[in-house]
């Protein structure tokens, strides 16, 4: 038989048990709630990464600089290259320019429209009808390019040149013609570089085995001319490309 009391005595040693285990658990979530705190106050404290503080001139303006200073010199040919560049950058003020320039002048002046801003009746007359030391193939047109092959006529550079195939796009816009030369590295992406082609500036390049590539483009007309390379190096062919090129009227700004 218990003793009278022993249950409270039981009831009493529990109680301070108990409030041990609740200062414990207490004890603990508030570390976990400070831990917390602190972490989220160090992130909040973090600094923002600084941005970068180099400055780059907006697409083309380089280009459209220069050409504004050689076109106060006179030099309207470099000049003309250099704002096309620029427009075909994305630049407005270029594009801006390039149309004044394509503005028909006043009677009595000596300069004239540049006849390669508008559209012609039949878009192969702006391709060579002869190319010295090649024998060219009829030409074949479309509604908005057109396309003449021709062959080496001599022996010895056959050895090396296949064919060449010399065509012209019409891309509506100044801008949209320098687009489709700057594009050439794509399609022709080893060897790349720039040249000279007569009175303009082109692009060169090589697919990296037979084919070669000049481009270059004059108003709305972009052109191209790909050699046929079998036997070497296609960048070898680099010379034959730029002189084929410049079988065009195109090139030369008085024409």
């Amino acid at each position: 038989m218990a003793e009278p009391g022993s249950g409270r005595r039981h009831a009493t040693q529990r109680r301070p048990r108990a409030a041990v285990r609740i200062g414990l658990t207490a004890l603990a979530l508030g570390v976990v709630i400070v831990a917390a705190g602190l972490a989220f106050s160090m992130l909040a404290r973090r600094p923002a990464p600084v941005p970068g503080t180099v400055i780059t001139l907006p697409a083309g303006e380089a280009d459209y600089l220069a050409g504004l200073k050689a076109l106060a010199s006179g030099d309207t040919t470099q000049a003309t290259a250099l704002l096309t560049s620029a427009a075909g950058s994305g630049s407005a003020a270029a594009k801006a320019k390039l149309a004044e320039l394509a503005k028909p002048v006043s009677r009595g002046s000596t300069v004239t429209t540049d006849t390669y801003t508008r559209a012609v009746a039949d878009i192969g007359t702006l391709l060579p009808t002869a190319a010295s030391g090649y024998r060219l193939a009829q030409v074949e047109t479309s509604t908005a390019s057109a396309i003449v092959s021709a062959e080496p006529s001599d022996r010895t550079v056959r050895l090396t040149i296949r064919r060449v195939e010399i065509s012209v796009f019409d891309m509506r816009t100044v801008s949209g013609a320098t687009k489709w030369v700057a594009g050439l590295s794509k399609a022709f992406p080893k060897d790349a570089g720039g040249v000279r082609v007569a009175d303009l500036a082109g692009r060169f390049g090589t697919d990296g085995s037979h084919l070669a590539c000049v481009s270059f483009s004059r108003g709305r007309f972009s052109f191209e001319v790909v050699v046929t390379v079998v036997r070497g190096a296609a960048a070898a062919q680099k010379t034959a490309a730029v002189k084929l090129a410049e079988q065009v009227a195109a090139t030369h700004i008085s024409q």
